[in-house]
């Protein structure tokens, strides 16, 4: 086996190199692109590369999809049109998959995954064109809580990888659970389903839930080494309460960390409808962020 094992990862890379790629109006689409290897099925991407000729390193973005780290995947209906939105506003655009509480993604594996994810980015930088200093993370739901955990924590501990990765310049958030430890206040009828999730993904000793364990998985504690952010929520939220949201960005603020909270009323926990207009306008603020943050 350990003669086999070389060859098995040199395959699965060049089966990453040769994904598939399809030209769209103002992007490249390119499928299954690996960033671990063996990817196993699941350590994969789809990259979308802007068409427009530049002469300078585009800025990049690493994409996540929701699911309550259970369900969901980079074709989520969601992720996809944020992507291919994206890409044709000069993003370099890459929308992964991670680990899922049933892939054995536990609490953190897939942290790890996704900054395992941004390390793949640095090591591409100049094939993809890109500038490794100006990438931001965006996520959906629990992909939002994935990518302010790996943007926000240390690169040490249960959070850290071998490989080396530029810290993200910014982070964008739709929906996202920035303290876990408030599920002991939830009520209503959402109660059940979200210490289910939560439960899940976090995979505790013995079944049980602690404190600590729910503060170490929780983005709010570790504002003091935050980077720009930006939180979208939903005001009719009733799975992610929207004072979680104002909350983490209560904090933020008093570390004179730039932060944003665009407040979307009426709406709930969604993330793939894109039709009615305050969604519309949310995402144009979005722009408007990662524009900032990103271009200059």
């Amino acid at each position: 086996m350990d003669i086999l094992l070389p060859l098995v990862i040199a395959l699965t890379a060049a089966i990453g190199a040769a994904a598939p790629t399809r030209p769209h109006a103002g992007y490249t689409l390119r499928f299954n692109v690996a960033y671990r290897t063996p990817s196993r099925g699941i350590f994969t991407g789809n990259l979308y590369q802007p068409t427009a000729k530049s002469t300078r390193a585009r800025p990049a973005l690493l994409v996540l999809h929701g699911g309550g780290w259970a369900d969901g995947s980079d074709y989520s209906t969601g992720v996809r049109f944020l992507s291919r939105r994206l890409a044709q506003a000069g993003y370099v655009v890459f929308n992964i998959n991670y680990r899922l509480n049933r892939q054995r993604g536990y609490f953190p594996r897939d942290i790890r995954d996704v900054k395992n994810a941004l390390a793949f980015m640095d090591r591409n930088a100049r094939a993809w064109n890109i500038n490794p200093h100006r990438v931001a993370l965006v996520g959906a739901s629990a992909g939002a809580h994935l990518v302010l955990m790996a943007a926000y924590t240390p690169n040490s501990g249960g959070f850290a990888i071998r490989q080396r990765f530029v810290k993200p310049a910014a982070v964008v958030g739709y929906y996202t659970p920035t303290d876990l430890t408030q599920i002991e206040h939830l009520r209503g009828p959402m109660r059940p389903l979200v210490l289910r999730l939560v439960k899940g993904y976090l995979h505790p000793p013995h079944g049980r839930l602690t404190l600590a364990l729910l503060k170490k998985a929780s983005p709010i504690s570790y504002v003091k080494t935050a980077v720009p952010t930006m939180l979208v929520q939903g005001l009719g939220d009733n799975l992610v309460p929207p004072a979680q949201a104002f909350e983490l960005a209560r904090k933020l603020k008093a570390r004179r960390i730039p932060v944003q909270v665009v407040k979307i009323p009426g709406v709930g926990h969604a993330f793939n409808d894109w039709r009615d207009a305050a969604r519309r306008q949310a995402l144009q603020q979005v722009e408007t962020f990662l524009a900032h943050r990103l271009r200059h």
